[in-house]
């Protein structure tokens, strides 16, 4: 029971998994979610349950007393431990770290005007489209006023190469 209360966190695992989900959800912002979850599951939350620190856990505080919190043996403390870091391991599992690499390789699409360099995912001929997209000043305008998605899946007539492969990295699930 404790081990489920400290996890939930407030339902925070909940809170994840929708915040994944969703119309304008691209990878990049659910990647951004997953990176702090792990982030906060491994480096604070785990953290402070080293510490005897149980204060990023208010569900698990109510059921605290004092008496519980003079007298809680170490090893509860491990088992709450424990719980955190088959959580972190399952969500690695489902999340590979690797996947934050591969999407550093796709800067060039959520951020077409900025990028210099040529990404490795990119032909010489869709660098040169890319570098033509940067050039239009309606464009800029254009993806600085709307979500991600929109920006590419306007300039789909105009740009089809770069616009289907910047979607099908965005949205990897457009079927479901």
């Amino acid at each position: 029971m404790i081990k489920r209360v400290t996890v939930n966190r407030d339902s925070t695992v909940n809170e994840v998994s929708l915040a994944i989900q969703g119309k304008n959800i691209t990878v990049f912002a659910a990647n951004e979610k997953v990176v702090a979850f792990k982030k906060k599951l491994k480096k604070f939350w785990a953290k402070s349950i080293k510490k005897h620190d149980i204060d990023s856990f208010p569900t698990l505080k109510q059921f605290w007393t004092e008496d519980l919190e003079k007298n809680t043996p170490d090893e509860l403390f491990n088992e709450i431990l424990q719980h955190l870091n088959d959580v972190l391991h399952s969500v690695i599992e489902y999340f590979p770290e690797d996947q934050e690499i591969k999407l550093n390789q796709y800067e060039w699409l959520r951020n077409p005007f900025e990028v210099t360099e040529q990404a490795t995912t990119l032909s010489a001929t869709q660098y040169e489209l890319l570098i033509d997209i940067r050039s239009e000043s309606t464009l800029k305008t254009k993806f600085i006023k709307g979500p991600l998605v929109d920006f590419w899946c306007s300039i789909q007539h105009e740009h089809p190469e770069l616009a289907h492969q910047a979607i099908s990295v965005l949205l990897p699930f457009v079927a479901t």
